[in-house]
């Protein structure tokens, strides 16, 4: 079956992408950082996490590859990219 891969840019959701990393990965981190307190805990996950994945925390990238019938077989986000 043929596939297409395609890449969306800059696809705005305010608070959804900041909420996906919160989500799937701080809890992890907080475990990994427990001499933090929160607003330290905070600000360091959104420096080491979300600010290199999302732009602004409002703006990501994202790859997929799509077949013949149109379905989404793959895909992933692409980590945002400091100028």
């Amino acid at each position: 079956m043929k596939t297409k891969t395609i890449i969306l840019e800059s696809i705005k959701n305010s608070d959804v992408w900041t909420e996906v990393a919160f989500e799937l990965k701080f809890e992890k981190f907080e475990k990994e950082n427990p001499s933090l307190d929160e607003d330290k805990l905070a600000d360091k996950f959104y420096t080491d996490v979300i600010s290199k994945m999302f732009e602004y925390g409002e703006y990501a990238n994202i790859k997929l590859t799509i077949d013949e019938n149109f379905n989404i077989t793959g895909g992933k986000i692409i980590p945002h990219a400091k100028p």
